[in-house]
């Protein structure tokens, strides 16, 4: 099915899907639905800068996988939001938040870090999210690296190892692709 569809898509069309952009904007206005299609752009990302409320990132998902629909190839878009819970969450009203994970790797239980991504994937598949730019899995091998930090499960590859294997897990097992 998929070498089938392969072989269908223009080259400009299979770029598209490799391709992930962000945009600013709450809607699905004509001028972005413009830029998606002509550049047959498969994948979006959404910040804090797009969401206003659960129901307009609802409505603004719903448009855009509406949009896809009606291309020459009518594939559904990835549609991802950094959602790694802690200080990285872009989603923050009317969701579960959790702790990061180096709060979860001090408990040392895979479980859960499983439950954990499990139920934001779940949240996240109601606003018509499907991509979580997460686990990080990133081992904190230098406490001086303000770019990881708490953003890490630990010091120590196997317990990363473990609780990142557990984190997509559960999102996947919800449906929502990890990254």
């Amino acid at each position: 099915m998929v070498e089938s569809l392969l072989s269908r898509m223009s080259l400009e069309e299979k770029i598209g899907q490799m391709v992930m952009v962000g945009f600013d904007g709450h809607s699905l206005t004509p001028e972005l639905e413009d830029h998606l299609n002509r550049y047959e752009v498969g994948n979006v990302i959404f910040f804090s800068r797009n969401i206003e409320s659960n129901a307009q990132l609802a409505a603004f998902t719903r448009a855009l996988q509406g949009m896809a629909s009606r291309r020459n190839m009518p594939i559904g878009l990835l549609t991802a939001i950094d959602q790694e819970g802690g200080v990285v969450a872009r989603l923050l009203e009317g969701v579960s938040v959790f702790p990061g994970n180096m709060a979860l790797g001090a408990t040392c239980s895979a479980d859960y870090s499983r439950r954990a991504s499990a139920v934001m994937a779940e949240e996240m598949l109601e606003l018509g999210l499907n991509m979580n730019l997460a686990p990080v899995l990133d081992v904190n091998n230098n406490p001086d690296n303000p770019g990881i930090g708490v953003r890490s499960y630990g010091e120590d590859p196997e317990l990363v190892t473990r609780m990142g294997v557990a984190a997509i897990e559960g999102s996947q097992s919800a449906g929502v692709m990890a990254t």
